[in-house]
């Protein structure tokens, strides 16, 4: 068992990759708590059912719903967790909420949809680390794993879900460079699988959405082809289980895609390329110097070049 003996919380856990997780992190050992808002259909019924399945297979879990955006339940969250299993090892922030006007572009999300999902995806991982690195740092280890999003990388468009994402990859990195020193590894994942976010949990909704993206120019037919053929939240598990054993404690501060196929690395965000001068003894660039230069230092080509005419009409109808 990988983890025998870790305590562990995992959020968004009563459905898709939160439920897949802590049933396999519970079979390798460890103690889950089990959370969810509670909203769903089948409401806390469906966290329950997650505990009783961990228990039923010979494994320790406890469910407790709640908002994990809300800062007192938070921190709440993970004292019950402290007070059920004596500390706690684990953090996966896996809740988040989606919406199709989260995933439009600016002009077309609502303040009060930007607000919802930067509080759900962002707010409630700070509510959530904030609450347990004290523990994390006293005991001198600890994981904690984010759930990133291909939409944080800009190239699917958007607008909160996208700025949501892209803000847990810089406080991912942030966080690993603040904490690495205590023993506690911060990483984050991009799931990739047909699951239960936003209804993608039926393979048409899925499928009709892998082509939407294709249509708009953000995915290649290719990347289409591929990813059509994806897996459920279970290819998704492994990789979380296996981040948060003893054995990775040299990944940290890194961002990857996961899908029951492939695990890629994400690059950190370096430079690639830079002009230099001596402004001190030249001055600043002149307009004409960069014009002359900057295409040479930096060959460009626009991913997005204007539309007109019935093109654009055809990639708004899109």
């Amino acid at each position: 068992m990988k983890l025998k003996g870790k305590r562990a919380i995992i959020t968004g856990s009563s459905s898709g990759i939160g439920r897949a997780a802590a049933l396999l992190f519970a079979a390798e050992g460890a103690q889950v708590v089990v959370n969810a808002r509670g909203s769903r259909a089948d409401g806390v019924g469906a966290i329950d059912a997650v505990v009783q399945e961990i228990r039923a297979r010979g494994g320790i879990a406890v469910g407790i719903p709640g908002a994990v955006d809300d800062p007192t339940f938070a921190a709440n969250l993970v004292e019950c967790c402290v007070d059920a299993f004596g500390g706690v090892d684990i953090l996966v922030n896996n809740a988040a909420v989606y919406s199709e006007e989260g995933i439009g572009r600016v002009d077309r999300c609502s303040f009060e949809s930007w607000r919802q999902i930067m509080s759900v995806n962002l707010d409630a991982v700070f509510n959530l680390c904030r609450a347990a690195l004290p523990h994390m740092i006293a005991q001198g280890s600890g994981r904690i794993l984010n759930a990133g999003s291909f939409a944080g990388t800009g190239k699917m468009g958007g607008s909160a879900y996208s700025a949501s994402k892209s803000a847990l990859f810089g406080l991912t990195r942030a966080m690993a460079a603040d904490y690495g020193p205590y023993g506690v590894t911060v990483n984050c994942y991009n799931p990739e699988a047909v699951s239960d976010m936003g209804g993608m949990e039926d393979q048409q909704v899925f499928d009709d959405s892998i082509r939407h993206w294709e249509e708009k120019g953000f995915r290649s037919p290719a990347e289409s082809a591929y990813l059509l053929g994806l897996g459920g939240p279970e290819g998704i598990a492994p990789w979380l289980a296996y981040l948060c054993s003893d054995q990775a404690d040299y990944i940290n501060g890194n961002i990857f895609a996961v899908e029951a196929r492939r695990i890629a690395l994400l690059a950190w965000p370096e430079e690639e390329k830079a002009l230099y001068r001596d402004a001190a003894a030249q001055g600043p660039w002149t307009l004409t110097q960069l014009e002359a230069i900057a295409p040479l230092a930096f060959p460009l080509v626009n991913r997005w070049p204007p539309l007109k005419g019935e093109a654009l009409r055809k990639w708004e109808a899109a």
